[in-house]
């Protein structure tokens, strides 16, 4: 449990976070085209979801501790805070709606093509699970659906950023704050054999485990630099290094140390966009050889018990893609979620194949896959012209977590649902070509480009 010098050095560095998210604010408030719809929209995909309702019920103590047939302790959010997710679900929902039909009457809108090949590949998975004889009307991918038609149409740039930042940044501080506050939660003993954080125990903030946390922080360093940028956001985004390192997750901190020196070594501006063909080859290259290691290490570790039962995991999605409609169309929503009533998965893993390319590749098969991907080349692709290495850098840690974990959801909204509709809309899109300097230092954009920006 936390030492006295753990729990100084914790509240020690939430105070200079919170003092920096606050600078950060209030400079960019000062700049009121910055706070626009775009900044509207990124806050509420994020305080929408269900990283909020936990953090109320972090702070009310309401978590219901369960305890399954294995002795396996988990935690579950009170009847409050599920009622609250199905009422939070009604206005998400409607709101996307709202913005897709207000961008369908708008006679200048530009089509997300990245955001309609995600919606494609949600629609391949509910026809795969209609296929395989369910119904795939359920609530949370009916709202997944609502967010990515959003997008479609959705304001893009750097308001978005400064939405999905400062609220990520309010749970990251409230986390750190929850150890002095709520430790009997937030702290986790190790035990013997068990991975272990960097101050010696394992900590989840105001999330249900340790895990869950990592990759929500670790998903938010790249809008938290890019938004604040000046030292407000250098801060921060190690603030959230310290945290994920604090949390015991091995795939977080991995992920959490890499995106950093990315961010520190690329430097990614949105404000001032210009063409970097030096950062930009390494850091494509870099996405490009993460890409390839994560779509290949399901298929080469053979040992069930590798990288803590991940490898069992891939086994069991590659016996399944064996059957030829699996392998065109997928299993659909719920494949997964039947492999687990059939026992073959344990609970702990229902949600995902713990492998981000895979994952898809079972819910949707090799359609859905090659959907997927050309989702991803195309937002890098139309980045090009001065905001590459924005967009690569917001996809840097989706590519490092894609490896053994399902940092982005296909088909169904969760606590990361905000990370989709972060890098979709994560820069302005160009209405006409233009070219920017090619400088690879610095750059700013000619005064007749004209973007959709949020």
């Amino acid at each position: 449990m936390p030492d006295t010098f753990s729990r100084v050095l914790m509240v020690a560095f939430s105070v200079v976070a919170a003092v920096a998210l606050f600078s950060g604010v209030r400079r960019s408030v000062k700049n009121r085209d910055q706070w626009s719809k775009g900044a509207l929209l990124g806050a509420l995909i994020v305080i929408l979801t269900f990283s909020f309702v936990q953090l109320l019920a972090t702070y009310t103590d309401s978590w219901v501790k369960v305890t399954d047939v294995y002795r396996d302790v988990s935690y579950s959010v009170p009847e409050w805070g599920q009622a609250s997710l199905r009422v939070i679900m009604i206005p998400t929902a409607l709101g996307g709606l709202a913005v897709l039909f207000a961008g369908l009457r708008r006679r200048d809108s530009q089509v997300n093509i990245p955001a309609v090949l995600l919606v494609t590949v949600l629609v391949i998975s509910m026809a795969a699970a209609l296929l395989h004889g369910d119904i795939p009307l359920e609530s949370f991918p009916l709202v997944y659906l609502c967010i990515l038609l959003a997008c479609v149409f959705a304001p893009r740039g750097l308001g978005v950023h400064l939405g999905i930042a400062t609220v990520c940044m309010i749970a990251a501080i409230a986390s750190g704050f929850a150890m002095i506050l709520h430790g009997d939660f937030s702290v986790i003993e190790c035990v013997a054999g068990r991975k272990c954080g960097l101050l010696g125990f394992n900590f989840r903030g105001v999330l249900d485990n340790e895990n869950a946390l990592a990759l929500y922080l670790a998903l938010a360093m790249p809008f938290v630099y890019i938004g604040f940028r000046g030292w407000e956001g250098l801060v921060m985004a190690a603030y959230l290094t310290f945290l994920v390192v604090t949390t015991g997750s091995r795939s977080g901190t991995l992920t959490a140390l890499v995106t950093l020196a990315v961010l520190l070594v690329a430097r990614p501006d949105i404000r001032r966009p210009a063409r970097t063909p030096v950062r930009s080859a390494i850091l494509g290259t870099g996405l490009a050889g993460t890409l390839v290691a994560g779509l290949l290490l399901p298929m080469i570790i053979r040992d069930p018990a590798a990288l803590s039962g991940r490898a069992y995991l891939w086994q069991v999605a590659r016996g399944e893609l064996a059957d030829p409609s699996v392998f065109f169309y997928g299993a659909g929503m719920f494949g997964w979620r039947h492999l687990h009533e059939e026992g073959l998965v344990n609970a702990s893993a229902v949600y995902s194949v713990h492998n981000q390319w895979l994952h898809v590749f079972f819910s949707t098969g090799i359609i859905g896959l090659a959907c997927f991907l050309g989702a991803l080349a195309i937002l890098l692709w139309q980045a090009r012209n001065g905001y590459f290495l924005v967009a690569a850098s917001v996809l840097t840690p989706v590519f490092v977590l894609a490896a053994t974990e399902r940092p982005w959801p296909i088909d169904t909204a969760d606590w990361l649902t905000w990370a989709v509709p972060g890098a979709l809309l994560c820069y302005p899109l160009l209405r006409a070509p233009s070219s920017p300097p090619d400088d690879d230092d610095v750059g700013s954009a000619p005064a007749s480009r004209r973007e959709v920006s949020a």
